[in-house]
């Protein structure tokens, strides 16, 4: 006998719709089934004269797979870039002919006008012209005289400053100082440029000797003597055996009392012209200043020439990455071009700084105890014509270190610009 729907199927007690457990002996009750209605769709109707939805012709695409989940790769090492092998030996070869480039264009840039200038006889010239050198070259001639004390062997007392500037200005014209001084000039470079191995300079003594025997003699004599205390006893004694003996006496200055025999002196002073000779030759070593002037020319085509060897390897090695692009073009050649323009200025006033310091120590260690004013009467001379020499090259010099600066500040700007 079948079982109602609502009874316990263990003990058939009945039991309330919905209830979970029997309540009489606590078996388990099945769940009822739930059937839904059933409804039938009825598509709306068609309006007339509208056309029908489109269908098309091939059935719609599946829908794409999603994307496959990240791999974790945190477990793995990052892989390391490979270097540029080729572009770093480019780079490195670059920086080395710029280092070389630099190094002989900076050396080159005052050693070419040095080469082309030293042996300029004007510049010299020009130098002692402007320093007012022959005017004051009595004066500085006189006051080294009195140093060294000249004549202190052959007079019983020596000739004081004012003597000696009584002597030397009335001798030494500057006219004459400086007709001396440009041939002078002209033989030493002339005969340094023939490569002679001592050189030979002609000094004319005939106006020093027309001075000295006509008014300018009696003027120094006069002015001189009148200084002086008339001579003694003694000194006459002295000054007669001087006339016999003149090589084994020393002469006693001063004013003989006799104003005939003083006139007689004064009037006859050709004789102590005409013991002087008409000319004069300075010998003076020349090896030095050969091959100075040999070693400069040599640097100044060895120079060229590497240079010359150095541009297209410089041109062939721009070929990197760095000298492709603008900024980088406008670094490398803006930074070689300010190293050469400041080197060469730094070449340049160490090369003025030597020669003042050369004539210098030159003055202050020979035998000759030169007087304050010719030794900075002689660095003045030194100093313009260094001046004269290199301001050529140091104005080139501070051109390359503007136009480098503004190259390399390009570059920079570029490079800003990009970011």
């Amino acid at each position: 006998m079948p079982m109602a729907a609502n009874t316990c199927w263990n003990c058939g007690n009945p039991h309330r719709p919905g209830a979970r457990f029997c309540s009489k002996c606590g078996a388990a009750l099945p769940e009822p089934s739930y059937t839904p209605p059933t409804q039938v769709y009825s598509p709306p109707p068609t309006p007339v004269n509208q056309p029908a939805p489109y269908q098309p012709a091939y059935p719609p695409a599946p829908p794409a797979y999603p994307p496959p989940p990240a791999a974790d790769l945190s477990a793995y090492p990052p892989l390391q870039s490979q270097p540029d092998t080729r572009q770093r030996l480019l780079l490195g070869v670059s920086i080395a002919l710029l280092a070389v480039f630099v190094v002989l264009e900076s050396l080159l840039l005052p050693l070419a006008f040095i080469s082309q200038s030293i042996a300029d006889e004007q510049i010299y010239l020009d130098a002692l012209d402007k320093n007012d050198f022959y005017q004051h070259f009595p004066i500085w001639l006189a006051e080294t005289l009195d140093r060294n004390k000249v004549f202190k062997d052959v007079l019983t007392q020596p000739l004081t400053l004012t003597d000696w500037q009584v002597l030397t200005t009335n001798l030494f014209s500057p006219a004459w100082l400086q007709s001396q001084t440009e041939t002078a000039l002209k033989q030493f470079f002339s005969q340094a440029r023939d490569g002679k191995k001592e050189i030979k300079i002609p000094i004319s003594l005939v106006e020093i000797k027309q001075r000295l025997s006509g008014e300018q003699g009696k003027k120094i004599y006069e002015t001189i003597m009148n200084s002086k205390q008339e001579c003694t006893f003694d000194d006459m004694g002295t000054l007669a055996f001087c006339l016999i003996d003149p090589a084994s006496c020393q002469i006693p200055l001063c004013k003989i009392p006799f104003d005939q025999l003083n006139q007689y002196l004064a009037n006859n002073l050709s004789i102590l012209s005409d013991a002087l000779p008409d000319q004069y030759t300075l010998t003076l070593p020349a090896s030095s200043v050969v091959s100075a002037l040999r070693l400069l020319d040599s640097i100044q085509i060895v120079s060229w020439i590497g240079i010359l060897l150095l541009l297209p390897l410089l041109a062939a090695a721009f070929i990197s990455r760095r000298g492709r692009t603008l900024d980088g073009w406008l670094l490398l050649w803006g930074g070689s071009i300010l190293a050469v323009g400041a080197l060469s200025l730094l070449i340049s006033l160490a090369v003025m700084v030597f020669a003042v310091s050369f004539i210098n120590l030159s003055t202050s260690s020979g035998s000759v105890n030169l007087s304050p004013g010719m030794v900075n009467g002689l660095e003045d001379v030194v100093r313009g014509i260094s001046i004269a020499v290199l301001s050529s090259p140091m104005l080139i010099s501070g051109l390359l270190i503007l136009l480098g600066g503004a190259m390399a500040a390009g570059s920079l700007l570029l490079k800003g610009l990009r970011r």
